[in-house]
């Protein structure tokens, strides 16, 4: 019994350090193309992009008509490369626990995550891949 109590403990422990995998980003010539149909709510929608090998990951969300883009990272916490959460309404870092309200993800230093310019064209916001390669320090 207390073997598999250990097993359990260990499961959990390294079950939550890991990021989960996020669906793959779609891909238009040298952009991503979110489209913004895919966006429901304040709710960011996470993405990865891999190149050779290596992985990045960001989110888009919309509030109020307004579709923005981050990197799933904060330049305080990016080294751990946890990335972020969405607990009860807010945007959680899993490094440090510090939390915002999904509809105020904008401000400077903290653990405010690194926010990517784009740009909304006939229903899909675009981001350019070499944005998110310089924004991206710290590749898993």
């Amino acid at each position: 019994m207390r073997n598999t109590a250990i097993f359990l403990v260990l499961i959990l422990i390294t079950g939550c350090a890991r990021k989960p995998e996020y669906r793959e980003a779609p891909v238009v010539k040298d952009e991503i193309a979110v489209s913004i149909s895919t966006l429901t709510g304040k709710t960011p929608v996470f993405f990865s992009y891999i190149h050779e090998g290596k992985r990045y990951d960001f989110f888009v969300q919309s509030v109020d008509g307004e579709v923005r883009a981050f990197v799933d990272a904060c330049f305080k916490c990016a080294p751990k490369q946890k990335g972020f959460e969405t607990e009860r309404g807010r945007l959680r870092c899993r490094a440090c626990g510090e939390s915002f309200q999904l509809e105020n993800l904008s401000g400077i230093g903290s653990c405010y995550p690194i926010p990517l310019s784009g740009e909304l064209r006939e229903g899909t916001y675009f981001v350019r891949i070499d944005q998110l390669f310089a924004k991206s320090r710290y590749p898993l």
